[in-house]
């Protein structure tokens, strides 16, 4: 029989630290700040549903060649962001699963 294990600090599995890093620098930031890029807004939109920050992002506009994304302004980095950031400064390796 195999158990699984939820394993904090896994070495052999690759994350995506870029949101991380995203709310690292917004952390430190001097809020408002706009965000522009179509990616980093795309890790705005993950981050504040997750509860990690507050910001307003605008939907999307389309247009004859695709869609067009105005910036989105962060406002403020939440407590909850802020202990995931402590969280992860402690343990820079992400979960995996592991059976045994």
């Amino acid at each position: 029989m195999t158990d699984l294990h939820l394993t904090l600090c896994a070495p052999d599995v690759p994350l995506d630290t870029r949101p991380l890093a995203l709310l690292q620098r917004l952390a430190s930031a001097r809020l408002p700040v706009m965000v522009a890029e179509d990616d980093e807004i795309e890790m705005v939109r993950v981050l504040q549903l997750s509860g990690s920050l507050k910001a307003s992002v605008p939907e999307p506009r389309r247009t004859l060649h695709g869609h067009l994304q105005a910036p989105a302004t962060v406002t403020e980095v939440t407590r909850l962001g802020l202990q995931l950031l402590g969280s992860f400064v402690r343990c820079t390796r992400p979960w995996r699963l592991r059976s045994t």
